[in-house]
């Protein structure tokens, strides 16, 4: 009930805190746009992964296998 005051009395007043997540929000959304321009390849490499880590992912909790060595002194 009090935004809808707000908006009728025409004060509205963003909190300091907003505007800085804000901030932070617009310029990490253009540090993102700009990797994805210039770094295609690793990105395509890297969603062609995802797909296979995901299956092996689901079917080790399904069946309870634990990781082998080799994945779990990878970071």
């Amino acid at each position: 009930m009090k935004t809808i005051r707000m908006f009728v009395t025409h004060v509205v007043s963003i909190p300091l805190v907003a505007l800085w997540y804000l901030s932070d929000l617009s310029e990490l959304r253009g540090k993102h746009e700009i990797h994805t321009r210039q770094s295609p390849q690793p990105l395509n490499v890297l969603r062609g992964h995802a797909p296979n880590e995901c299956v092996v992912s689901t079917n080790r909790m399904r069946c309870g296998q634990p990781r082998t060595k080799s994945r779990e002194s990878l970071p």
